[in-house]
C-alpha cells in the first residue's frame, strides 16, 4: 500500500473532518448562496458528529474512561438483563395457555 494510502487508512475520521472543512466546493457555494438551509444543516451536523467521533476517539486512545461511564454501562447492562428476564417470563406465561 503507498504511503497516501496507508496514510488515509490510519487516520480516516481526521482525513473526513480536513475534506469537509477544506472542500473548495463548499467555499464557492457558500459564497454564491448555492446551498439551501436543510444541507448546511446537515453538514453542520455531520461536522458536529465526525467531532464527536474524534474526540471518542481519542479518549479512547489514552485510555481515559471515567467513573460515571462505567457506572452508565452497568447500569445499560442490568437493564438489558431486566428486560430480557421480563420477556422470558412473558413467553413462559403464554405457552403455559394462560
Amino acid at each position: 500500500m503507498s504511503g497516501r494510502a496507508a496514510a488515509w487508512c490510519e487516520r480516516p475520521a481526521r482525513a473526513l473532518a480536513l475534506a469537509l472543512i477544506i472542500s473548495p466546493s463548499l467555499i464557492i457555494a457558500a459564497q454564491t448562496g448555492g446551498y439551501s438551509a436543510g444541507a448546511i444543516a446537515v453538514a453542520v451536523i455531520a461536522v458536529v458528529v465526525v467531532l464527536l467521533v474524534l474526540a471518542w476517539a481519542v479518549m479512547s486512545r489514552r485510555a481515559f474512561e471515567p467513573r460515571w461511564l462505567r457506572w452508565l454501562r452497568h447500569s445499560i447492562a442490568e437493564a438489558g438483563m431486566h428486560v430480557s428476564e421480563t420477556c422470558a417470563e412473558f413467553a413462559d406465561w403464554m405457552r403455559l395457555g394462560r
